[in-house]
């Protein structure tokens, strides 16, 4: 091998090195658990890179859609801006000699005040991603313990809020006042929302949280309550 091609070699390693680094660092400062880690880094984000636009063959494009919505938990509750930095924001594809290009996903955002979050997942399957519930993430036991009031790990209300997102955001109205417990109903006026507060323990500090909901459909916000 000449020098030029060792040259070359340490370059495409440190390029893909740094790049790993960086993914890991926005993910760290996301607060995703383990199992979302792994799964965004070394599967999730080389798939979507797999699918380009004329491409040669539609098996070109290794998105797996039945992986993405096992693990959708990881990324319901996401910041527009950080999701996009993280996996992009264009996830079109097409095959060479086709006029039209395919899209893989479609993100529908709460854009509620100034708190953008993902609330919906399009052009999958909606059952599954609302069942989606990573081990790592543990929600059925977060869900039990706030309903019946006992005490969760010690954290602030944002880390709070950044770990557990996806246990709550686009979850639909009814299994979340039904998991969480959730009583006593207040209007939001003239948009139609409605939300319900409950006391969430964090460690030995008690947070009243407001579960924010859009009419018959989803969570669309977590606030909480001075």
């Amino acid at each position: 091998m000449t020098r030029l091609n060792v040259l070359l070699c340490m370059l495409v390693l440190i390029t893909a090195c740094t790049s790993s680094k960086r993914t890991q660092e926005k993910i760290k400062h996301n607060g995703h658990c383990s199992e979302c880690e792994i799964y965004i880094v070394e599967k999730l984000i080389p798939q979507l890179e797999s699918c380009d636009y004329d491409m040669d063959s539609r098996e070109d494009c290794k998105f797996n859609k039945e992986e993405f919505e096992k693990h959708a938990s990881c990324f319901l509750g996401m910041k527009k801006e950080v999701l996009e930095n993280l996996i992009g924001a264009d996830y079109g594809y097409s095959v060479k000699e086709r006029a039209n290009s395919s899209t893989l996903l479609w993100f529908k955002y709460n854009r509620f005040n100034e708190n953008t979050r993902l609330i919906e997942i399009l052009n999958l399957n909606a059952s599954r991603i609302l069942d989606s519930n990573v081990a790592c993430l543990d929600c059925d036991k977060v869900y039990a313990n706030i309903r019946v009031g006992h005490r969760l790990k010690k954290m602030r209300f944002e880390e709070f809020h950044e770990r557990y997102k996806g246990c709550f955001y686009g979850k639909q109205t009814a299994f979340l006042i039904e998991n969480l417990g959730l009583k006593d109903r207040i209007e939001e006026g003239e948009d139609y929302n409605y939300s319900y507060n409950k006391k969430v323990q964090l460690g030995k500090d008690i947070y009243t949280i407001n579960f924010l909901f859009y009419p018959g459909e989803r969570l669309i916000d977590l606030r909480l309550i001075d």
